[in-house]
Order: C-alpha cells, then sequence, then structure tokens
C-alpha cells in the first residue's frame, strides 16, 4: 500500500515498504555528467546516481507523480492518491486584455488540452505559434501568470505581442518595482512587473540565490554558510537571505507558470525558480522538449508534467501553416586540415578563420541578398566568426550587420524590425537567433557555425518556415566540413542526419552548382525533392 500526496510543486510518498521507497528512487535517479571523474565515484564511495526522490522526505517533482503512480501499479502496489492543489482566483481584466489573433484549429485543441491536464508541455514546431497558444492559456485561465523566457529578445517579443504595440523602455529596481500593470518585464535592466511578467530566468535565480556576507559570493539555497574556497581554505561565511526571501515570495503570487523553450531545464536554468513557484498551472513549451540526456526529460516532467499536446514541423507543412524548406548541403571538398589534436583548434580554424569558407558564405549570401532581394539571415556561434563573415560581404560588395549577444537591445530590435519590412536584407546574427525570436521574413538561412546538435539545427530551420506573403519555400544552405575528419566531418553527418529525421527536402551540391542554381533563380531541382 503506497499513498501519494501531492501539491502544485512537490509530491510525496508515503509507505512503510522500504522495497516501494526504493524503486521510486531507481525509477527517478539519473548519472551526472562527468560522474566517472568524480573523486567519491572513482574511490567507490559512491555509484555515480543522482535521484529526484529525496528519501529522507519521501518527495519528489510533482510533474513525475503519474510516473511513480504507474511504476507502483505495474509493481502490484494499492496506490491511493491525496490531490491537495488549490485552484487559483481569477483576475477578470485578463480575460480581455490580450490582443489575441485568429487562433487555428490546431492552437485550439491545445488550448482544450491544457485546460484539462492543468499541467504539461506543448510540444509545437518553431513557427507555429506557441506563444499564441501561450496568450490563449492566459486568457482562458485569467490569473497571474509568470513567463520565464531564455534571452531579452524573448521577453520583449512576448510582452510587445500581448499588448500588440512596441513597448517603451522604463528602467525600475527589483524587486522594489511597483506593479506596472497588465504586462511586465524582468530583467534586461527592465524591471517592471505586471500582473503578467516575462522574466529573464538569469535575473530571477541570481535575485534568488542567497549571497555570503563575508565574501560576497553567490551560495544555494540549499546551503547556510559559504562553500567558496581560496587558497583551498573554505570561506563558511553566513548567507544572506534576505532578498531570496522577497523573491521567493514574489514568485509565490504567482497562479500559472509558463516556462517558453522549457528544454533548456538540464542546466541550473530555471529549475530553482520553477521550485520556489507553487503555481496551479504549469506549462512547458518548445518544439524539442526532450533532448538524449535523462537529467532534461527528469526535471521538465518534474516541473511541468508530460508532454499533453505535440505539433510537428512536417504535419504543419502539410497543412499549409508553415513553408516547406529545401536544404542544400554544400560540400567545397576544401584541403584538410594539418592539426586535429584539439576540437578547439578545428573549429577556428576549420569555420571562424578558414578565409575560403568565409569567402564561400559570403558569396551565397550576395546570391540570395541581392540576386534574389530576399531576407538573408547567416547563424554563427562564435563572435569572430560573424565579423570575418562581415568582412568577408564587404569585400564583394554586400551591406550587412551584424548583431551578438552584447549588442544593446535597441539595436538588437532594430535590426530585426529593418529585416522585417525590408530596409535590410542581410543579418549575421550569433546564436541569439537560435531560440523562440520570430524573423518571418527570412527567404535564405545559411547555418555558418557548425555543430552538432540535432534539436538545434531543427530550431535553426524553424526561424524561417514562418509563412509569408510571395515566399514558396526556405532556402537552407549548411557547410559539408569535410577538410576536417576527426571531428567537423561528424558534425556535418549529424547535422544532416537531423535534416533527414525531421523530412525535409534535401541536396547535396558543389559550390558552382549552388551558385548556377542561384543564379537561375531557384534552389530546388525540377523533380523536387532528392534524397541528397
Amino acid at each position: 500500500m503506497a499513498r501519494l500526496v501531492h501539491n502544485e510543486v512537490w509530491a510525496k510518498l508515503q509507505t512503510d515498504d522500504p522495497g516501494v521507497e526504493d524503486a521510486a528512487y531507481r525509477l527517478l535517479r539519473f548519472r551526472p555528467d562527468g560522474y566517472a571523474f568524480m573523486p567519491k565515484f572513482k574511490s567507490g564511495a559512491w555509484d555515480g546516481y543522482i535521484s529526484l526522490y529525496k528519501g529522507s522526505a519521501g518527495t519528489f517533482p510533482g510533474g513525475l507523480l503519474g510516473r511513480v503512480s504507474e511504476r507502483l501499479t505495474e509493481l502490484d502496489v494499492d496506490v491511493d492518491i491525496e490531490d491537495r492543489t488549490q485552484p487559483p482566483l481569477v483576475a477578470p481584466e485578463l480575460a480581455g486584455g490580450i490582443n489575441l489573433k485568429e487562433l487555428r484549429p490546431y492552437q485550439i485543441e491545445a488550448a482544450d488540452c491544457a485546460m484539462t491536464a492543468k499541467r504539461g508541455v506543448f510540444e509545437a514546431a518553431t513557427g507555429t505559434g506557441k506563444t499564441e497558444i501561450m496568450a490563449e492559456m492566459i486568457r482562458r485561465t485569467a490569473c497571474r501568470s509568470l513567463i520565464v523566457v531564455a534571452s531579452r529578445d524573448l521577453a520583449w517579443q512576448t510582452i510587445e505581442r500581448f499588448e500588440g504595440s512596441k513597448r517603451e523602455v522604463q528602467t525600475l529596481e527589483f524587486p522594489n518595482a511597483p506593479e506596472h500593470g497588465l504586462y511586465g518585464i524582468v530583467g534586461d535592466d527592465q524591471q517592471t512587473p505586471g500582473l503578467v511578467t516575462a522574466a529573464l530566468y538569469q535575473t530571477l535565480v541570481r535575485r534568488l540565490m542567497p549571497v555570503c556576507l563575508r565574501c560576497d559570493a553567490q551560495g544555494e539555497l540549499e546551503q547556510r554558510t559559504c562553500n567558496v574556497k581560496k587558497g583551498g581554505k573554505r570561506c563558511g561565511g553566513d548567507l544572506d537571505f534576505t532578498e531570496t526571501e522577497y523573491v521567493r515570495e514574489w514568485l509565490a503570487s504567482f497562479d500559472a507558470l509558463h516556462l517558453d523553450e522549457c528544454h533548456r531545464g538540464a542546466a541550473k536554468t530555471w529549475w530553482p525558480i520553477v521550485n520556489s513557484c507553487p503555481a496551479y498551472w504549469r506549462f512547458g513549451y518548445s518544439a524539442t522538449p526532450f533532448k538524449s540526456d535523462p537529467i532534461t526529460e527528469l526535471k521538465l516532467v518534474g516541473a511541468t508534467g508530460e508532454i499533453m499536446y505535440s505539433f510537428s514541423a512536417r504535419k504543419a507543412i502539410d497543412e499549409g501553416y508553415l513553408t516547406e524548406p529545401f536544404v542544400i548541403t554544400v560540400d567545397p571538398n576544401f584541403s584538410l586540415l594539418l592539426d586535429e589534436e584539439k576540437y578547439i583548434d578545428s573549429y577556428r580554424d576549420g569555420i571562424v578563420e578558414h578565409v575560403k569558407r568565409c569567402r564561400l558564405i559570403a558569396e551565397i549570401a550576395q546570391g540570395t541578398s541581392e540576386g534574389w532581394g530576399v531576407p538573408t539571415l547567416i547563424l554563427v556561434q562564435w563572435t569572430e566568426h560573424g565579423r570575418n563573415i562581415k568582412r568577408a560581404l564587404r569585400e564583394i560588395g554586400v551591406r550587412a550587420e551584424f548583431i551578438s549577444g552584447t549588442a544593446p537591445t535597441a539595436k538588437r530590435r532594430d535590426v530585426m524590425h529593418a529585416m522585417d519590412d525590408g530596409r535590410l536584407n542581410c543579418v549575421i546574427a550569433t546564436t541569439i537567433f537560435d531560440e523562440g525570436v520570430n524573423v518571418p521574413a527570412i527567404g535564405a538561412l545559411i547555418l555558418a557555425g557548425g555543430g552538432k546538435a540535432r534539436h538545434k539545427v531543427v530550431q535553426r530551420i524553424g526561424r524561417g518556415l514562418r509563412v509569408v506573403e510571395g515566399k514558396e519555400y526556405l532556402a537552407v544552405f549548411d557547410i559539408w566540413d569535410s577538410h576536417s575528419e576527426k571531428y567537423l566531418l561528424q558534425h556535418s553527418r549529424q547535422r544532416l542526419g537531423a535534416v533527414k529525421d525531421a523530412d525535409y527536402a534535401h541536396e547535396t551540391l558543389t559550390p558552382k552548382q549552388v551558385m548556377a542554381r542561384i543564379k537561375k533563380g531557384d534552389v530546388r531541382p525540377h523533380q523536387g525533392r532528392s534524397d541528397g
């Protein structure tokens, strides 16, 4: 016999059977990255596992209630569940305050599922309007809502979407800022909380963590004294929780929690926030919620719940909600790199500082942005790489803007608006455009930065799939980096694998063939799809 008692954040297992507790512990355990190199594991004092089930208290994250209940039932354990969640009061001004667009059928269906489930993940392809689903959920639940975002661009974009107009900068001091009104932003020097607040998780985590009164270092919520070591000696100073308690009180005032791009949960990102926010409604939004590591999956399900609605890119394309992409893998067959001992050297020499590669990217961008006249986005990972490509573009007479994470918010927003309204046709950007940011006007996308993460390939391509009048398809260009057999070639293969798994049309061409297709005005072959 086992009893599962749960509130909005946590669940508690009550049982007298050690075997039942062990089953819960094993179900919710994982090995963190690098466990094999930790002294306790190497000495045999630890098996390398960490579990989200805390045996001393019998607690675990509430979103995992279903998994624990199912496992115990499989073991023929009688399970009794007690729900101690409290439905919140509504804020009537939110019901009609959001500037709603006409929803698509799948968005209405997704919202219907969420109202029944009360918690869970929306798995919706990039470009299918997750923000519209979020707006509908805020309208339907009509309660104080916290939207946790990963970037300042997402915070601005979300609130401006809800308000229906461009927002003016207002700087106040959080957590002492007064309530701003219906909509607010916390982060990026914008401290204007509202009934609906978009907050950067970086800002919240920084304010949530206690600070050492002796060395001013940041501590952890579970600590009471500082563990920072200097000169081999532990600081041991008392931690100040004054601001921690204020932020916790503020987080506790929200009745709905929305985690945008929620697949980021494996790192120390929004995890402390969700555990301090006892919201009744708990939702995650992502095109790729579950990556390959078990930590992300367990923490995400624990914070929100299981996937409750899915809408794939292929289905959205087939139903006309997204533009069809056509992916060209450009194989320049560059000379092999001489030194491949370290990945960082291969990446710098084979991508960032490879003059011929940067020139090839510039020539493709010239063909699409000037020859076709379509907005072209070039994505890089290193700032230095972006500067090198901009230099190559300038050398062939192409005007381009380069924006990185260090660019002021005003400039980043101006560049996005300029691309959207046709004043600018070529933009180079770092990975700040990887997630969530709307740039629907893109007609050509160049994946210049390499990399191997499959979910990022899908997200980056998704940046340009939104339907725009006159846009037949999205041309995507990736470079086949065969000049680095040890590292970069393997990454190219993984990116191509992600394209194939997504069922996107694709083909591999030489630079000469690519330029001929661009000159023709269409990179797609006459026969349509190719297996490449």
